[in-house]
């Protein structure tokens, strides 16, 4: 039974991501035509239900595609970059930690 809250918790994480995915092409979108329609490129008398469904699917495309992307290269960094860095770091945390003490600094 303790498990359930955390369950939820990552539904709602699933959920929220979901909707972002979903959502963010139709921002993009009305972010352009608004954009086309201030600079007069576009009426927006003259587009189509059938034009903004397209551009839509192409922004849902590309914003998925992006993402997908930036999933595949955070993961293979996790995977082959991280190590090294890690141990250049705990290196480096093992040789300031070599000074114990008994020998005495020069002031700067």
């Amino acid at each position: 039974m303790g498990m359930a809250p955390v369950e939820s918790r990552d539904r709602v994480v699933v959920l929220v991501i979901a909707l972002l995915v979903i959502l963010a092409p139709a921002l993009l979108l009305a972010l352009t035509i608004g954009f086309l329609i201030l600079t007069g490129d576009l009426v927006l008398g003259r587009v189509t239900p059938l034009e903004f469904l397209e551009l839509y699917i192409i922004d849902l495309i590309l914003i998925a595609g992006v993402g997908y992307a930036v999933y595949r290269l955070t993961l293979w960094l996790v995977a082959n970059r991280l190590p090294e860095s890690l141990d250049v770091l705990e290196g480096d945390a093992t040789d300031g930690d070599s000074n114990d003490g008994s020998e005495e600094r020069e002031p700067r």
